[in-house]
């Protein structure tokens, strides 16, 4: 979910924080303008769009897909996702067959040795 925001979601982000500063009278930097950086009173080459979206946006996903791959191992993070993938928010916009089947390999109890494949099966005519 994080590596999608990262590739498809700063318009959306820009998209939001321009609203939230046109609802309340906030002026707007002009992203096309070159930025300050540093402590240098120079204009540099980078414009605040590409700051903003690569330097800041873009590090600080990475950062948190750092920390949550330190924090969950695999099991876990299969978990998880397969389980976001049966949320039924926007008619189940996330369903991934795979992680769903997924799920059966890391609860094993819970399947028979026949199951998964009739699971399968069902989740690929649910789609």
């Amino acid at each position: 979910m994080l590596q999608d925001m990262k590739k498809n979601g700063w318009e959306s982000l820009l998209d939001d924080v321009f609203s939230f500063y046109d609802r309340h009278d906030i002026l707007i930097l002009n992203m096309d303008e070159s930025c300050f950086l540093g402590k240098s009173k120079r204009k540099s080459n980078v414009c605040y769009s590409h700051h903003s979206h690569v330097e800041i946006f873009s590090d600080v996903i990475d950062v948190q897909l750092q920390k949550l791959n330190e924090r969950f191992n695999i099991v876990s993070s299969d978990l998880l996702l397969g389980m976001a993938s049966l949320n039924p928010v926007n008619s189940f916009a996330n369903f991934d067959k795979d992680k769903i089947m997924t799920l059966t390999k890391c609860c094993p109890n819970e399947f028979d040795k026949l199951h998964p494949w009739n699971l399968s099966y069902q989740l690929m005519m649910t789609r």
